[in-house]
Formats: C-alpha cells, structure tokens, sequence
C-alpha cells in the first residue's frame, strides 16, 4: 500500500511540474525577438553589452560581429574598449522591432562628441525585396562620398553623410559598384569586386573613412 502511495504521489509531482511547464512556456515563447551584430568603426577591438550584460567580446576593427538573437523592445546598447566597461548607458537605448534584423556601428572619440568615449549608432535592415530582386543599401560614413556608380558611369544610389539609401535591382546579373563623390566622379581602381546578386536578398555597401568600402549581406 506504501508503495502505491509513493507511485501516486510521484505521478502527481510530475503532473504539476508537466502543467506548470506548459502554462510558463508560452509567456517565453510570446516574447518577441530580433537579431543584432555589430560592426566595429573604432581603432582598437571592442566589447559589447546589452542591458549591462556583454554579449560580444573583443570584436576587431574594420570586422562586423555574428549576429546574436535578442529579447526586442526597449534595450540599452555600450561599447567599450575590450576588456573594459561602458562608462554610460543613459544615451544608448535602442527600440528592437520583433522579427527584424539590425546592424549598430560602433564609433569612438569625435564621432561620440568625446575623445574617450565610446557609443554605437542602430541600422535597421529594410524588408526583403520580392523574387527576381536584390535590394542594395548604401550607408555613407565617410563624408566625401556621395554614392555609387557601375563601371560604365551611371549612378545607382546616391546618400548624404550619415544617412542610407536603398534602390532594387534585378537579382541574377553580375554588378561593378564603385564609389563616387559629390560631383559624381569615381575612382575606378576603388570598386568592390564584381558581384551576381542573388533574389530576395539584402546587400549593404558600408562606404567608411577608415576602412574604405566594405559589401555585406543583411
């Protein structure tokens, strides 16, 4: 009879353990997430925290980090030289939409309004264009250039300081993209190399001062 009593009260045990499990577990799965990385603009490797929590370590310069997967809503974003921590949360919240993807440039010294400090700026990464589209995004970081053009002189996209710009493309064909100034003239032995974009896909052309043209996929 005892051990029928144990039998019972064990299989209750697991029974409330089973029921508790089940009504926690859509509160975890309903929250939203977002997928962020990060690319380091600084001269020196950084570490990254979320929230006070460091999730990317000793990330090199010129080099984007993998993308790590976040609770969306409101989060606070520091960068900090590696091994050493944010100074200041305050003035680094971000708003992560659920579903989306982002990329935060990781700055230092005059681009922070600081000599010493460190602070990232978010991109969103736009919707993925239809089939039989590549979508191309220009961010401008270095100031003297103001877009891209193909070998033969036209003008794809075009973007002041600071501010991207996007513009479809038939997907499948090979592109020359090459950086040009303000007046539209491009150094021709600066192109990237030549690439078949792919459908339903998301290119960035980050053009930087220090590292000069660098191609991702979003």
């Amino acid at each position: 009879m005892r051990q029928v009593l144990v039998v019972v009260r064990l299989a209750c045990a697991v029974a409330s353990l089973l029921l508790t499990l089940l009504y926690a577990a859509p509160s975890s799965a309903a929250a939203s997430r977002s997928r962020l990385r990060v690319f380091n603009l600084a001269d020196g490797p950084v570490d990254v925290y979320l929230d006070g929590r460091r999730i990317i370590r000793n990330l090199q310069p010129g080099r984007f980090s993998r993308y790590v997967t976040v609770i969306s809503g409101i989060r606070k974003l520091g960068t900090a030289g590696a091994g050493n921590l944010p100074r200041d949360f305050e003035n680094a919240e971000m708003d992560l939409h659920s579903n989306s993807r982002y990329t935060a440039t990781a700055f230092e010294g005059p681009n922070c309004g600081s000599s010493t400090e460190y602070c990232a700026k978010l991109w969103e990464a736009p919707p993925a264009p239809p089939a039989g589209y590549a979508q191309l995004r220009l961010i401008n970081l270095a100031g003297d250039i103001a877009g891209l053009m193909n070998r033969a002189g036209r003008r794809i996209l075009e973007s002041p300081y600071g501010e991207a710009a996007l513009v479809k493309l038939p997907s499948g064909k090979r592109y020359n993209l090459c950086p040009s100034d303000s007046t539209g003239e491009s150094d021709l032995s600066n192109c990237f190399p030549t690439r078949r974009l792919l459908s339903r896909t998301r290119y960035t052309v980050w053009v930087t001062e220090r590292f000069g043209g660098i191609l991702s996929v979003d």
